[in-house]
């Protein structure tokens, strides 16, 4: 204090500024994401982005949302997560199907949670919380969950799991109801988003351990909730998944030992060298009687009871992270039934949310390593330590940048699965799929590529008939669909999902008896066509084609029964034209008339109705009234040969000969071949020819 007794003025606080060290760290992770992840901005839509969004109509519709949260059966894919799909519903609101905006949200939640993670290690004191985020941010076994826009549910379920953990640390901090209701509503919006988040509870007790070496009854009554919470939601997802889910895994329990605990070291391997990184692995053999199958299994039990026994050496956090890894992998290692175990057991996106456990052990262990040498070559070793992980994120940005362009378009992705797994029959059937319109030729050899790991499945069999027929290969097309015949079940009640069995072996007599009406074998056709809308009543286009073969075989009045049927309930121009064109070749040209003027009353501008009309207003010698029809068809098809050729007709016939010839040359300059148009031309001459001479 200066002698005058007066206080000195306190020195100013430095003003805070946006250039600290601890903005430019988090800027840096955030310009990794996206420095690497920019390729994925111009990706299309994938595989199950196309069936579970753009496919689902609770996606698309204005009402949707509340179908997602209160009618969960009526969504596309078999599981509750409302809060994934609510964010798909919004984003159709602001920018339609456009892949940009899904994959530039994908991107901005895998920015989003690799702050937060930084933030959550650097709380707990982890060493190197940053260098674990930004391994985080680049692992090559990451992109999956952040390219492939319906792994959005990997993303957003590990946001609300890791802002679940800051909440409980505030609470742990400072006891107040507010936050414990805060966390309540993270846990259930996180498991809503995607199952992996309910591990929660169990990840929380972990931290706990680790920080304190001891679970009390006050930690667990404190934790209990989010059990109870979980397990509503648990129980919930897993009755809607059994009640609607095709497919069933009938493994003993000795082989999902083995599935998971082969699953368990294959993820442990990938993240420590993620090479080679496949879309879909292939399925390995899971015989329980092979002792080597139980090494795994062995080798895990060794491993945490070695990490057990270390603890008081080492520490007690590599058992816990370790720990943590096992409790959030486990809901996808095969103890449970899970939809893409029939494509394989395990998928890269599985790893986004356990891998931080391992990342995390693996990288702290590293820096302390580093900080625990000393003396002048500790400065040294800190720098190499700063090097390698340079590398190591070069590495991985590098190689996550280029698997980005599997996840361009859906062709690319399943040409990729093929040639890194041939044995993947469901890619071998997607990609013929795809190729059907463009490469026929070429989905046909992916057809049957499929059939040999899949010779029992009738959908491959009735897509692989559809590509033989667009190659006009009928014979191969009906040799194939009537391989798939002795699939169909002798009691579809007793099928796990009949009204599935009902519509594939709908598809096989139906595409069947395309082949065989085009093959000219109308009352086969026939037969075939039968037993479809016996077991799909409602396929109107079958019915159709039945009315098609009942006409080649000359049974005209049962055709137009049959298309009758159809067109009380489902009325239209094409149906319309169709049984004016039957009731015409049975004579019946006043029946013939009232059909076109039916199927002009639904489309008064229909060319080959108008067409067809003026024909028989023509052939009943109502010239006038052919004439005004055929003048309505000019000005709709102005470029149809016969459009003008039939104009032509009717102004003869008025004797408008130099119309009539005007009419005649334009559709003969539109089709020179037209005969019929060149000769009442000529006629027409003549005829003018003769009134001059007179």
């Amino acid at each position: 204090m200066p002698a005058d007794g007066r206080a000195t003025p306190a020195a100013p606080s430095p003003r805070p500024t946006l250039l600290n060290a601890e903005n430019l760290a988090g800027a840096a992770l955030v310009l990794l994401v996206a420095v690497v992840y920019w390729p994925a901005l111009f990706a299309g839509f994938v595989w199950d982005d196309n069936t579970f969004i753009v496919g689902d109509k609770l996606v698309s519709g204005a009402g949707g949302i509340w179908d997602m949260w209160f009618a969960p059966s009526k969504m596309a894919e078999f599981h509750y997560w409302p809060v994934t799909y609510s964010a798909f519903w919004l984003e159709h609101k602001l920018w339609g199907f456009n892949p940009l905006g899904f994959h530039a949200t994908n991107i901005a939640l895998h920015g989003a949670n690799t702050l937060l993670l930084w933030r959550l290690l650097a709380r707990v004191n982890v060493p190197g919380a940053w260098a674990i985020a930004a391994v985080f941010a680049l692992h090559p076994t990451h992109v999956e969950a952040v390219a492939w826009v319906i792994a959005r549910k990997d993303l957003l379920g590990t946001l609300f799991y890791l802002l679940g953990v800051m909440c409980y640390l505030s609470y742990r901090e400072r006891p107040r109801p507010g936050v414990y209701v805060m966390l309540l509503a993270l846990y259930a919006v996180g498991a809503l988003s995607k199952s992996v988040a309910l591990t929660l509870p169990a990840a929380l007790l972990l931290w706990v351990w680790w920080r304190h070496g001891r679970i009390t009854r006050r930690d667990f009554t404190q934790i209990a909730p989010l059990f109870l919470l979980g397990g509503a939601i648990a129980a919930f997802d897993l009755s809607l998944f059994t009640a609607q889910a095709v497919h069933e895994f009938e493994y003993s329990l000795a082989e999902r030992l083995v599935i998971a605990s082969k699953a368990l070291w294959f993820y442990v391997g990938k993240l420590l060298w993620p090479h080679p990184l496949l879309f879909m692995y292939p399925h390995w053999e899971v015989d329980p009687t092979r002792w080597l199958n139980w090494a795994g299994l062995v080798a895990a039990v060794a491993v945490a009871l070695a990490l057990w026994l270390a603890r008081r050496r080492i520490g007690r956090g590599p058992l816990a992270g370790a720990l943590f890894f096992f409790v959030t992998i486990a809901p996808v290692l095969g103890f449970a039934d899970f939809g893409y175990m029939k494509f394989s057991f395990v998928a890269d996106r599985y790893l986004y949310l356990p891998g931080i456990g391992l990342i995390a052990v693996l990288a702290a262990a590293a820096v302390m390593a580093c900080r625990q040498l000393g003396g002048s070559g500790r400065r040294a070793v800190m720098h190499a330590g700063r090097m390698t992980l340079a590398v190591l994120l070069l590495a991985y940005g590098v190689v996550s940048f280029q698997r980005i362009h599997v996840f361009e378009n859906e062709i690319g992705l399943f040409r990729h699965v093929v040639a890194t797994n041939p044995a993947a029959p469901s890619a071998w059937f997607n990609l013929g799929t795809l190729l059907m319109e463009q490469n026929p030729t070429e989905a046909v050899s992916a057809f049957e590529s499929a059939l040999e790991y899949y010779p029992d499945d009738t959908q491959i069999y009735i897509n692989l008939g559809s590509a033989l027929l667009k190659l006009g290969r009928q014979q191969e097309a009906a040799a194939v669909l009537r391989r798939a015949i002795p699939l169909e079940p002798d009691d579809f009640t007793k099928e796990k999902a009949p009204n599935r069995a009902r519509y594939l072996a709908a598809g096989v007599h139906y595409n069947l008896g395309n082949a065989l009406l085009e093959m000219k074998r109308p009352a086969e056709a026939e037969q075939s066509l039968r037993r479809a809308l016996a077991l799909q009543p409602d396929n109107t286009q079958a019915r159709q084609n039945l009315a098609t073969a009942l006409r080649q075989q000359g049974r005209h009045s049962e055709a137009l029964a049959v298309l009758q049927q159809i067109v009380e309930s489902a009325p239209s121009v094409h149906l319309y034209y169709q049984m004016g064109e039957i009731a015409a070749a049975q004579g019946d040209e006043q029946a013939a008339a009232r059909f076109h003027r039916q199927a002009l009353s639904i489309e008064p501008d229909n060319h080959s109705a108008l067409q067809q009309q003026a024909a028989l207003h023509f052939k009943a010698g109502r010239y006038e009234e052919a004439l005004k029809l055929y003048r309505r068809a000019v000005a709709l098809a102005p470029n149809s040969a016969e459009a003008h050729a039939n104009l032509g007709s009717a102004l003869g016939q008025l004797g408008r000969l130099a119309q009539a010839a005007q009419s005649f040359e334009r559709a003969l300059a539109l089709d020179p071949a037209l005969e019929s148009a060149r000769i009442n031309l000529r006629v027409a001459r003549q005829r003018m020819n003769a009134g001059a001479a007179r």
